[in-house]
């Protein structure tokens, strides 16, 4: 169950003193077997998260995703949002609790955008821009940096895995093997990237991006890593319009980061049913048996995108915003985990990162609250009794809120469980404030 949101809150006022807290949630999207967090709301209006990393996994991702942070937290290097550590304090029992800024924005989904929607342009130059910052950035911050040659021994270890397991079709092994073997399509220059992109890591407000989250794989490798996303939801005209914008932003990107990208997203739904051999779990199986199968019979009737070296032969868009005679492209997109492919695809929860199947996603900015329900209130905690947090509120949220912050989900609270909480508070508000 965690601690209670008076508990957490407490927590955070000893953590960060000079902030005046006067509401808190703790919602079910911010805890989970790794984390145990609420959302707080100071008194000037601002959001803070506060989060207790619950082992020893989770703590070391999170501490990796502090660097990377502080590591991109030049003003002005990117063009949206990153979340930062306001401050940190120790629990008694020796756990680690972070305060965080709120990172504002929305999850869209990529296959209801049409080709003109300025999301496109905006996801492709949030993209261009990490893959612009200065190798330094990671350099000199000891985080990973993988060469071309790197990545193609990588990517061949991940066939390898694949083809152990005697499950993936035979047609898929051998187009595989024949994109690694054309070393043509591996001539790029390795960039920052985020390594961990898929669509619950970006996020929008005001049609455009306005935060990037799970910075814990920032490493230096190849940008069509960043891409997976794209290749698994959008529509050929989206993906064009956004290669378009893409190398608009980024002229030296190489000529061949679609197919690339679409590689990588057919091998991370092999990786993800090596994942579900070792561990026996038949749903996993089952799930990345069904992908890899749906592009096994697109690749046998002809309509998959070819896994050889090309320049950019774009798909018809009938009303581009962009000019495609004026932009001759490379096509670029990733997949850092598995994702639904193109016009097949259906709603799914995100899977983990194709690299680290068993890595938690440390999400600074997808907390789910409704400002409207009852919540703890600071301004007034010696008289007032401690409010339960009504689990059936419907209620609208605020418009600089993200709608998946209404949790309808997140229980309710016993009469003893509250009592308990309430004397448990009452002992951090007298140590802590």
């Amino acid at each position: 169950m965690g601690k209670s949101p008076l508990i957490l809150a407490a927590l955070a006022k000893d953590a960060a003193a000079g902030l005046n807290f006067v509401k808190v949630v703790k919602p079910e999207a911010l805890n989970s077997a790794d984390y145990d967090g609420a959302l707080l709301t100071a008194d000037d209006g601002k959001h803070y998260l506060v989060r207790i990393a619950q082992n020893p996994t989770a703590q070391t991702n999170q501490e990796t995703e502090l660097r990377a942070l502080k590591a991109l937290a030049k003003p002005g290097t990117l063009p949206f949002a990153l979340s930062s550590l306001i401050a940190s304090t120790t629990t008694r029992e020796g756990e680690m609790v972070r305060v965080m800024n709120y990172v504002y924005g929305q999850e869209f989904d990529l296959a209801e955008l049409s080709s003109t929607s300025p999301l496109v342009e905006s996801s492709a130059k949030a993209l261009a821009a990490i893959h612009n910052l200065p190798l330094s950035v990671v350099q000199d911050n000891h985080f990973p940096e993988y060469s071309t040659s790197d990545i193609l021994r990588g990517t061949a270890a991940e066939l390898d895995r694949a083809m152990e397991t005697g499950k993936v079709p035979s047609v898929l092994l051998n187009r595989w093997e024949d994109a690694l073997s054309n070393e043509n399509l591996f001539r790029f220059m390795p960039t920052v990237i985020h390594g961990h992109m898929n669509e619950s890591m970006i996020l929008e407000k005001d049609n455009e991006i306005s935060g990037v989250l799970d910075w814990s794989e920032l490493q230096i490798g190849d940008p069509s890593r960043d891409f997976g996303w794209v290749v698994g939801r959008g529509h050929d005209d989206v993906i064009y319009n956004m290669l378009l914008a893409y190398q608009k932003a980024r002229p030296a990107a190489d000529n061949n980061v679609r197919q690339r990208a679409q590689l990588y997203h057919e091998l991370a739904w092999a990786t993800w049913l090596v994942n579900g051999v070792n561990k026996n779990n038949d749903e996993i199986v089952e799930e990345a048996l069904g992908e890899l199968e749906l592009i096994a019979s697109q690749v046998e009737a002809g309509t998959a995108l070819r896994l050889t070296p090309t320049s950019f032969a774009p798909a018809v868009v009938a009303n581009s915003s962009l000019n495609p005679e004026s932009n001759p492209v490379s096509p670029a997109l990733n997949a850092t985990k598995p994702l639904d492919f193109g016009e097949f695809a259906e709603n799914r929860e995100p899977i983990f990162a194709a690299n680290n199947f068993d890595m938690p996603v440390v999400d600074f900015g997808s907390p789910a609250v409704n400002f409207d329900r009852p919540v703890v209130d600071f301004a007034d905690t010696d008289t007032a009794p401690i409010e339960i947090i009504d689990a059936s509120a419907q209620q609208a949220l605020p418009s600089d809120l993200p709608s998946f912050l209404s949790d309808d989900s997140a229980g309710t609270t016993s009469d003893d469980e509250s009592t308990a909480a309430t004397e448990k508070a009452a002992d951090s508000k007298d140590e802590l404030f």
